[in-house]
């Protein structure tokens, strides 16, 4: 961006030309991604754009409690969040931020869920597998009857934010039963009817 440049006649004052604690101000109010793309504007505006008072603004207010990292920044947490996500809860769940937008990330792990005859060793084995950020994962054996159900605070979420729930399987070649079996889904708030879709 030019000092000074010209539009509708006026002479425009250059935005990285502004003290370092107006320009983080500013930056604080918009996004990661925009904070990213006006670092790029001039050396001044990234000394700004990554300050700690920047990236405090994209970070949940929980995150000094529930993480505990050494790093050297607040961007540099940020991004440890978005890209390695860290075990909560008795490592029942898993904790990380969206790199776009900063909203909260929540997975739970098959121990946090309540699967039916999930305790019964001639249905279901508990083992461990090398990718799974989880100690243990659940393995179907047989059942005739397959119900998973999982359950999360409200708190735990971004306020405002609009979410998409995923169950995160594995399928092995000697799996079979799926095939002509219509998959229920119920998503609901505690007490409310549920809102149910049936797909193949």
């Amino acid at each position: 961006m030019a000092a000074i440049q010209e539009a509708e006649g006026r002479d425009v004052p250059d935005f990285s030309a502004l003290p370092d604690e107006c320009i983080a101000a500013v930056v604080s109010l918009t996004s990661p991604a925009d904070a990213c793309r006006l670092a790029t504007l001039s050396s001044n505006c990234k000394s700004a754009c990554d300050s700690d008072v920047v990236w405090a603004s994209f970070l949940p207010p929980e995150c000094p409690q529930t993480v505990s990292r050494s790093v050297s920044s607040l961007k540099e947490l940020y991004f440890n969040l978005c890209d390695d996500p860290v075990l909560i809860g008795d490592g029942k769940m898993s904790y990380s931020l969206d790199r776009h937008s900063g909203k909260k990330c929540i997975m739970l792990s098959a121990r946090a869920l309540s699967i039916t005859w999930g305790d019964t060793p001639n249905y279901w084995s508990w083992t461990c597998l090398p990718n799974s950020r989880f100690a243990e994962v659940a393995e179907l054996i047989d059942v005739c009857w397959l119900e998973i159900r999982g359950m999360i605070s409200s708190g735990m979420l971004s306020p405002g934010t609009h979410y998409a729930a995923y169950l995160v399987y594995k399928i092995t070649p000697a799996s079979y039963g799926f095939e002509f079996q219509p998959v229920e889904v119920e998503a609901r708030f505690a007490g409310d009817e549920a809102a149910s879709v049936s797909t193949q």
